[in-house]
């Protein structure tokens, strides 16, 4: 069975704990821990997003969440870079790229890791 992300917040709604999404992630193989998994995106340059986490995310893998806070918002196409591991584009909706405003401020984005690519719920 594939964990997607609308069944593991659906399992999530069901069991209402917060620890069943560590352990719905590493059934599914993943290795960040949501607690840790939460950060404030900053872009110096336009749609180049970076953001930060404490602990620091050391390695991703296909498939691992993590949920960001972005400062401001996009103009056009953007791209995540987490904790320097490198920065990839952000999709909507499988291959499209992101039209300005897409991204909103006071807003927090689920955005799962493809391993070449970020996808972004909005």
């Amino acid at each position: 069975m594939k964990f997607t992300q609308a069944l593991t917040v659906k399992l999530l709604q069901i069991i209402g704990n917060p620890l069943a999404f560590e352990l719905i992630n590493r059934i599914r193989g993943n290795s960040i821990n949501p607690a840790d998994a939460k950060g404030m995106a900053s872009a110096a340059v336009a749609n180049t997003y970076v953001v930060t986490f404490n602990p620091p995310i050391t390695s991703l893998v296909k498939y691992d969440y993590i949920y960001v806070d972005f400062a401001s918002t996009n103009t056009g196409p953007a791209t995540l870079n987490p904790d320097g591991l490198g920065a990839y584009p952000i999709y909507k909706q499988g291959s499209v790229e992101l039209a300005a405003a897409d991204i909103d401020i006071n807003v927090i984005y689920p955005l799962i890791s493809t391993g070449t690519s970020w996808q972004i719920t909005l």
